[in-house]
Formats: C-alpha cells, structure tokens, sequence
C-alpha cells in the first residue's frame, strides 16, 4: 500500500505588510510527511522590520525527523525550545499543525 503525502503548514504571529516601519514576528510550523512515511516537522521563528519590504532581522530554526509523527514532533519542540523560539507562537503554530496533520491522516486512510 502506497502512503500519500501530507503536506501542512501554519503561521502564527504579527502579519507581515502591515506598513511600513511596522515590525513583524511569527512562528511557521510546517509537517510533512513523504510517501515512504517519514515525517518532518519544520518550526521557523522570523522576525524584523517591515521597510516597503521584509527586512529580517532574526531567524530561528528547529527540525525533527521520524518515521513516527509523534517522535519528530517531540524532537522539533524540544530543538525549538533549546533555540529560543517564541513558546507562545510556538505552541499556537504546533497545535493548529499537529491537529490538521492528524485530520490528514484520517483523510487518507485506505477505504
């Protein structure tokens, strides 16, 4: 049986583009998992100013890779939490991912 990808991504944080001068901040976790059933959890900090244009000032990255969703998800947060990432946006961005992750599997259970 052929396992079908999955491929989520949530932002969580001050918007970008709100102006110029305005500064910005988020949080984007992003889970995939690949047809040979790996999974990667993908958890990037970015912040700075808004110029006419991003100007990034920090960036912050954590990956966790398993053949559970469960184990990289853990391995990613505690890279995440090591790094300094924002535990707020954080944990916002991992909820929302982790629960529509779980909503795609479910969506691609064989019939």
């Amino acid at each position: 049986m052929k396992i079908k990808e999955i491929q989520i991504t949530v932002n969580t944080g001050t918007a970008h583009g709100r102006g110029p001068g305005h500064n910005y901040h988020g949080v984007r976790v992003s889970i995939s998992r690949k047809n040979s059933g790996r999974w990667t959890v993908d958890i990037l900090e970015t912040w700075g100013t808004d110029s006419g244009y991003d100007e990034e000032q920090c960036r912050k990255q954590a990956v966790g890779r398993d053949a559970t969703l469960e184990t990289a998800i853990e391995r990613a947060e505690r890279l995440a939490v090591a790094a300094g990432i924002h535990q707020g946006h954080l944990t916002q961005s991992l909820n929302q991912a982790v629960s529509q992750a779980h909503e795609a599997m479910k969506s691609n259970l064989p019939d």
